[in-house]
């Protein structure tokens, strides 16, 4: 092991600066040499941005770059070695080790002589020297751009070097600081190290570890080796070291071999300094800089690259992003690699695709939720990949995106460190942090006021595990600013700053942490009170900005009402204003029967409640008009039926006599027959002699199923709401029928009027099933867990229960079934909004969230039942007196008027 001490820097003098005129000479005139020829200085002068600096700023900087060429190499042979004097030759640590001897690598024929020319050439430049060591390393070589000189590049194998070196553990700058570090100047000079590892000389008992084989003899290098597990970490010391006095002005900086020089924070309004009108002030201050950056280079003995120097810009490209004194790009060199990404199709793809796309997440808002598709196919098995429409979706719309990536502005915190907690004079300077949580991860956003607006710095966005994906919304809340403050911790720390959140339980949790409900949160809430924040609550709407994965665009899903549609809402509502709210509940039967025995008519006219009168159903629950036909079968007394009518009922509305089966005279219920025939003659099966038994179920079932004419059942347009039966809850018949059979929309009437039915036939079909079922429970749980809500690949053609929303908020229904269907996903929009279809493919209007639908099963051999099987008494429709109903209808209009 060397010695440490030995490899301590001496301290390097400081050059007596160049004094610039105010008027310098024109570059025409400048004296020139060997080193820095005519067409040399036309070359750097060229790099400065067009149309950037007048005639005499470009005077000015030929001025510097002349006085100072030496700081500048255009061949290998005038690069410049860190000064022995200030750098001793660097001695590689190892640890004992057995000498190694690794054979060569194969040379081919047509390559052998440019491989010993190259050797030969950095023999004789000090680069290579012989060796006799124990020590053998293979080379190759990398053949270049056609035309290139020299045609290859050499590279020495140092794989067993460095598996006995003792790594240094420092690390290069962190990329996204050190270019954050250059937003907001007026003007750049960017530079390149010449050959920087050849810059620093290795000490003589360390080159015989670097032995390679060659066609001209083995070699060793007297330089830094290139692939040594060191080299970054010393080469970065040695320019440190270099630097170190313009980086404590904040004149200059380096990444590794990466080195630029900053102008002032501000071009002064374009003042000009004194004496010259044509030379502005913030670039004779920018060639002072340069001046002194140039004259450490020479100090410490090393050069910069003049083919890659550029020296005057108004915008800097560094380390994949553009800086300027406006702001913080993205850079077009990462954006034009994104853009030619095709589709990933493996994991690994994913993977580099988001480690390429994610260099630019702070320049995306929403981030997170946009690539959500690529992030959770790295948790799936590498058999389970697929590339679906939302991930293809996602891939271009990160694409997008990063074409049009906003500009990020730099943090003055010499401004934020004055803000103070209230009361202060001004909020100017004062950063904020906007931060929004949702199930899915958290976003945020960290502005900085200046001029009396907020300025976005970065957005930044995070997912949630599974198990965090649980967490109820108070808890995502406080872990989601927990999260983002954790990531701006080294930003906001030492300031007084203001957090800004759409969750008023947040800012009662940290106002009153004595009332945080569990541990977890109370050390989140502890964390976040360690910072100096002033809390503010902001309404939902104004927080746009924010990186928020819960703020997707609003979907309308057309099963409930828009929320800014107030009147029209309360309207609804008033239709049945003077009745019970609709829904399910105990006592739903017995409020309707108090509510019709209350009303005028019913007290003064017995018509509502006789049975006198021989039964007649209507598929039209209210109307203006009755229309009756001939039919002998329900109604063959319907004159005599309505001229003893009272005048009361029979004034609310217009009696109409048509043809028997006349379609073209009753249109409206002639529409229906088809339908209404069809259903009755599947759902009879042999008993076709018993139909009139099936009609009052096939009624029903025909208005609570979906039509086709409306995108609605008729149960929804009356109540706002779809039907939940008791079969569903209490029964469960809807796992003894053959859905499956279902394909027309007769079919699924005749289907739900055997459920209405709730014949014992079925019932006891299902109590066998249920007891078969016992042996195959274990197969059955397979498919029982994908009810949870983690199940998200919802597919067209997939049998779907839709979740009603509004029978939770009933008082005393907790565990109950709330669920309708089932139905068929007719269309996919996007990753969360789908349409549905009715079984017999009547598709039903408006979109549905991905968070109201849960799989339904279809078990054909053996069902499951979960409820209690009830075995109801033999229905009998002369029982019924559909005509009450209807006389209480009109009755209550009688009563309140037409709405």
């Amino acid at each position: 092991m060397p010695d440490p001490r030995a490899q301590q820097f001496a301290e390097i003098p400081e050059l007596p600066p160049l004094v610039l005129p105010t008027h310098p000479p024109a570059r025409s005139t400048l004296p020139l040499d060997s080193r820095m020829t005519r067409e040399r200085l036309d070359g750097l002068l060229a790099t400065i941005e067009p149309g950037f600096l007048s005639e005499e700023e470009v005077d000015l900087l030929a001025f510097v770059v002349v006085s100072y060429s030496r700081a500048f190499a255009w061949e290998y042979e005038e690069k410049g070695f860190f000064d022995p004097q200030y750098f001793p030759d660097y001695k590689i640590p190892y640890i004992e080790h057995t000498p190694w001897q690794v054979p060569p690598i194969p040379l081919p024929p047509a390559l052998r002589q440019a491989v010993r020319d190259e050797v030969r050439r950095f023999e004789d430049l000090g680069r290579f020297e012989p060796s006799t060591s124990s020590y053998r390393s293979p080379l190759w070589w990398v053949e270049k751009k056609p035309g290139s000189k020299p045609p290859i590049r050499l590279v020495i194998a140092v794989e067993m070097l460095n598996s006995v070196a003792v790594r240094d553990a420092s690390l290069p700058p962190n990329i996204n600081d050190f270019a954050e570090s250059f937003v907001g100047y007026s003007i750049y000079m960017a530079a390149d190290m010449f050959s920087g590892f050849d810059a620093r000389i290795l000490d003589v008992s360390s080159r015989p570890l670097g032995t390679f084989h060659s066609p001209d003899g083995p070699k060793q290098q007297t330089t830094l080796i290139q692939g040594y597990t060191n080299s970054i970490q010393e080469f970065s010391r040695c320019t440190d070291h270099v630097l170190r006095r313009l980086k404590a002005r904040d004149w200059a900086d380096n990444f590794v071999d990466d080195s630029s020089v900053k102008g002032p924070r501000s071009r002064y309004n374009d003042e000009p300094i004194p004496g010259n009108l044509h030379i502005r002030r913030f670039v004779f201050e920018f060639a002072e800089r340069i001046v002194a950056f140039l004259a450490a280079l020479i100090a410490g003995g090393i050069t910069i690259s003049a083919l890659k120097t550029v020296l005057a810009c108004s915008r800097l490209k560094i380390v994949g992003s553009l800086v300027s004194l406006e702001g913080w790009q993205v850079g077009s060199g990462l954006v034009e690699k994104v853009l030619r990404w095709p589709v990933p199709e493996s994991i690994s793809e994913v993977r580099m695709f988001l480690g390429l796309a994610g260099g630019a997440r702070r320049w995306i808002k929403n981030y997170a939720r946009i690539a959500w598709p690529l992030t959770t196919l790295l948790s799936r098995p590498a058999d389970e990949f697929a590339i679906t429409p939302e991930v293809e979706e996602a891939v271009t719309e990160l694409k997008r995106l990063l074409t049009s990536a906003p500009v990020l502005v730099r943090i003055d915190y010499e401004k934020a460190t004055l803000i103070t907690r209230p009361p202060r004079d001004s909020d100017d300077g004062m950063l904020v942090v906007g931060v929004d949580s949702s199930w899915m991860g958290a976003g945020w956003v960290l502005y900085q006021i200046v001029d009396g607006i907020k300025r976005v710095a970065l957005y930044g966005s995070s997912t949630f595990t599974k198990p965090q994906q649980n967490y109820g919304q108070p808890k995502s809340e406080v872990f989601g600013t927990f999260v983002a403050l954790k990531a701006l911790r080294h930003r906001v720390w030492g300031v007084h700053f203001r957090l800004e959140n759409d969750a008023s339980s947040l800012a009662t949790m940290l106002r009153k942490p004595d009332d945080v409900p569990n541990a977890p949160m109370l050390r989140w809430v502890s964390w976040l009170l360690l910072f100096d924040f002033e809390i503010k609550h902001v309404p939902a709407a104004s927080m746009k900005m924010e990186d928020a994965l819960s703020r997707a665009p609003q979907i309308d899903t057309g099963l409930s009402d828009p929320s800014e549609d107030v009147d029209e809402f309360l309207e609804a509502y008033d239709l049945h204003a003077a009745v019970p709210r609709t829904g399910r509940s105990p006592a739903m039967f017995s409020s309707a029967r108090s509510m019709l025995r209350s009303l005028q008519l019913t007290h003064s006219n017995p018509f509502a409640v006789s049975s006198q009168y021989a039964p007649f159903m209507t598929t039209y629950s209210a109307s203006t008009a009755l229309a009756f036909h001939s039919g002998e079968r329900f109604n063959p007394s319907a004159p005599s039926l309505l001229s003893s009518a009272p005048a009361s009922l029979l004034a609310l509305c217009t009696v109409i006599f048509s043809t028997a089966y006349h379609p073209e005279g009753n249109a409206p219920v002639e529409r229906s027959h088809n339908t209404l025939t069809t259903s009755l003659f599947k759902v009879t099966g042999d008993a076709k002699g018993r139909w009139p038994l099936y009609l009052a179920p096939v009624l029903f079932a025909m208005r609570t199923t979906v039509s086709r004419a409306t995108g609605f059942s008729p149960y929804y347009l009356l109540y706002g709401q779809y039907p939940v039966f008791s079969y569903d809850v209490e029964e469960v018949t809807w796992q003894t029928l053959n859905w499956d059979e279902v394909h027309s929309h007769e079919d699924l009437v005749a289907m739900r009027a055997r459920q209405i039915q709730r014949r014992d036939i079925n019932l006891e079909k299902a109590h066998d099933r249920l007891r078969a079922s016992r042996k195959k429970a274990i197969d059955d749980y397979a498919r029982r867990h994908h009810h949870k809500f983690d199940f998200a690949d919802y597919e067209e053609g997939m049998y779907v229960w839709l979740r009603e929303s509004k029978l939770d908020e009933i008082k005393g229904g907790k565990g109950e079934w709330t669920y309708a269907g089932p139905y068929v996903i007719h269309e996919k929009r996007g990753r969360d909004s789908f349409i549905l279809r009715e079984l017999s493919g009547a598709v039903l209007k408006g979109h549905v969230n991905i968070r109201r639908l849960r799989l339904f099963f279809f078990r054909p051999d053996n069902q499951t039942l979960r409820a209690r099987i009830r075995t109801p008494p033999e229905h009998d429709a002369r029982r019924t007196n559909p005509l009450s109903t209807l006389a209480a209808v009109y009755a209550y209009r009688a009563a309140h008027g037409p709405s």
